[in-house]
């Protein structure tokens, strides 16, 4: 499976709200004040950043983990695709 970067920004935007609507894992949150709300998901025309909505906080990288936890869970195995923009072969996993 391709899992390296770079990712698109659907694919960016697409697995930072699925990582923050999650119970089961910590939300990215703003380092400067632990109570504000989750880290959003923002593409400012360049790059995708991590914003918070409480402060001009801003984080210009989404950590790895997060983008490769959200392709283990729903990319089917699309071989080994040297180069390729993951939304262009992007398939939900199917219900078993």
């Amino acid at each position: 499976m391709h899992t390296d970067p770079p990712w698109s920004v659907w694919m960016q935007l697409t697995a930072v709200a699925w990582w923050q609507a999650r119970s089961s894992v910590h939300p990215m949150t703003c380092p400067n004040h632990p109570t504000h709300p989750p880290l959003t998901p923002f593409y400012d025309g360049e790059q995708v950043r991590l914003c918070c909505v409480a402060c001009e906080y801003q984080q210009a990288t989404i950590p790895e983990p997060v983008m490769r936890a959200f392709i283990a869970q729903h990319l089917e195995d699309i071989g080994d695709v040297e180069d390729a923009d993951l939304a262009t072969v992007y398939q939900p996993r199917r219900s078993r």
